[in-house]
């Protein structure tokens, strides 16, 4: 790592510990760099926070800081009211993702998200959208086979109401594994429409949820945040052998592994890395939170045979989209198939309008593949 790199993990890892910054890392530093880093893996606060502890002061992280502390306040405020509309109309309902891990680290405020996940019951799809839209969100996208509908209101307000915990898209024996996540929920007999995860299933869950964006444009230092206050949390208390049950069944058992080891090595600043743990840590540096566009393109090709023929079958797809995919993006031409010849120009032509860098900039990246020219 560069000293940019080095300093922001070692920021991060001590206000996950609740511990003073060592002077002699921020010495030096390019607070300037290291905030932007901060911002594209979603942790400013986190360093914020740990600057603050040494007496340091930083405009930048200062205001990522009250953004943060604001946003926490909005988000559980806004999550409440909603699950408790849902309850007064007899719909289940369990928090996801960073509306849970959030608890997990020193003060939530800490945890940045960019919106609320919840997992609804599916059956009362169209009554939770009445719901949003009666509490003033505008639905940006609702139905089809997507697993998720989405909801915005100003200013920072972002849900997704999820009827599903992955779709057809996704790897097979994830969407397999979860196509019933009924089975997966908990609920006291005071709150049965309050749902949730035992500790077993929702580690299994964000390491399944994680390895999705890893394998696809990569995934960021937050995640690795995540796995580290959930096993600070739950140390020596989780039925192991249960969880390596199910992680075996999804065929990520590995990559947990080495991702729960690097998380721990990074925060808990006693071993040092090895060389699989480097790989990946350098991979998740190159990626910031939601992954990148040439980490995509590479994996895409690689997931599909790689060389000469992945890069054809490729771009093939990036034209003609299959059919799984036109099930769930497309549902309109997936149920009038006769107009299929159709949605590549639609598809062209739309993506030329709202983001032409984008296309320009994945044509780049293929044809930088020399087995390509």
């Amino acid at each position: 790592m560069d000293k940019n790199s080095r300093l922001l993990i070692h920021l991060i890892a001590c206000s996950l510990n609740s511990t003073e910054p060592d002077s002699a890392i921020i010495e030096g530093a390019e607070l300037d760099t290291v905030f932007k880093m901060s911002v594209r893996h979603s942790v400013t606060a986190l360093c914020a926070d740990s600057l603050k502890r040494a007496g340091i002061e930083n405009k930048a992280f200062e205001n990522g800081m009250a953004g943060a502390t604001r946003k926490e306040i909005l988000f559980r405020t806004a999550l409440d009211e909603a699950v408790s509309e849902f309850e007064k109309a007899g719909i289940w309902s369990c928090p996801l993702k960073g509306s849970v891990i959030r608890d997990f680290y020193p003060r939530p405020d800490l945890r940045t998200m960019a919106d609320c996940d919840v997992l609804i019951d599916p059956v009362y799809r169209e009554k939770t959208r009445e719901i949003m839209e009666r509490l003033g969100y505008e639905t940006k996208h609702f139905g089809g086979k997507s697993c998720h509908d989405v909801y915005h209101k100003e200013p920072v307000y972002n849900f997704e109401l999820h009827v599903g915990l992955f779709s057809t898209m996704h790897r097979e024996k994830f969407y397999e594994y979860y196509k019933d996540p009924v089975k997966f929920l908990r609920w006291n007999e005071e709150t049965p429409l309050r749902r949730y995860f035992d500790p077993e299933d929702l580690y299994v869950y964000m390491m399944a949820h994680e390895y999705k964006h890893y394998a696809l444009g990569g995934s960021g230092i937050r995640s690795l945040c995540d796995v580290y206050v959930f096993n600070r949390k739950f140390r020596g208390t989780l039925d192991r052998v249960y969880i390596n049950q199910q992680l075996d069944k999804l065929e990520i058992r590995d990559f947990a592994g080495t991702n729960e080891m690097l998380a721990d090595k990074l925060f808990s600043m006693k071993d040092e890395l090895d060389e699989e743990e480097e790989k990946m840590l350098e991979y998740m540096l190159s990626s910031g939170t939601y992954g990148t566009m040439s980490h995509r393109v590479e994996n895409s090709i690689e997931n599909l045979g790689g060389g000469k023929k992945g890069r054809r079958r490729y771009l093939r797809n990036r034209i003609f989209m299959p059919l799984k995919e036109v099930e769930v993006q497309y549902p309109f031409y997936y149920r009038h198939k006769v107009l299929l010849p159709v949605l590549p120009i639609h598809r062209g032509v739309k993506a030329l309008i709202k983001r032409p860098k984008a296309i320009k900039r994945e044509i780049e990246l293929i044809k930088s593949k020399k087995d390509l020219r």
